[in-house]
């Protein structure tokens, strides 16, 4: 699939060119040929209901980026990775800002979670995955598509149909971050 072809439709912000250019520019800037997008940006991205009325306590807990499958946000969930990143509102600014690097998420988001100035917020399925359950949803599609772009460019066999997530655990290993995990 072509990063042209990619429409967008059925969300409430404005949304014009300009906006598609500055998210594909991102995207190659992490080695992502846009004539050609992996076939691992299709991964699903699933919406979960929130935990947000139950009660329970939150601690703070490092997890695997690859651990997190979704959200509990309504406009990101229930769809494909490359999807939630087209319908991420902040995105062109973040990207005009140049505040979406690897090399500042690796920072950022590795640090403790009490000294983090707004910590991703997790809720923990009962498979042992995780969605995002109110802050993060920025954050958590940058990062994941920073590691499937690394994991494409890196070993080119990953964009084909069959893909495994599963393997690639040295990339993996390297895109963790600590947040604050609700323990119901």
């Amino acid at each position: 699939m072509k990063w042209l072809d990619l429409t967008y439709s059925d969300f409430y912000i404005p949304y014009d060119e300009n906006q598609k250019v500055i998210r594909g520019y991102w995207l190659s800037t992490l080695g992502i040929n846009l004539e050609e997008l992996p076939d691992c940006f299709q991964k699903p991205f699933y919406y979960y209901e929130s935990s947000q009325e139950q009660k329970g306590t939150l601690k703070s807990q490092k997890v695997s980026l690859s651990e997190i499958v979704g959200t509990s946000h309504t406009d990101y969930g229930g769809m494909k990775i490359i999807e939630s990143y087209m319908r991420l509102k902040r995105a062109p600014s973040y990207i005009k800002d140049g505040r979406v690097t690897r090399s500042k998420y690796f920072y950022q988001l590795k640090r403790p979670a009490h000294e983090q100035v707004a910590p991703v917020t997790l809720s923990r399925l009962d498979n042992g995955k995780y969605y995002i359950d109110s802050n993060g949803n920025h954050r958590i599609v940058f990062y994941q598509l920073m590691m499937l772009s690394e994991i494409s460019t890196t070993y080119p066999l990953a964009n084909a149909e069959d893909y495994n997530l599963r393997t690639f655990d040295n990339i993996k290993k390297r895109y963790w971050l600590n947040a604050m995990v609700k323990s119901v």
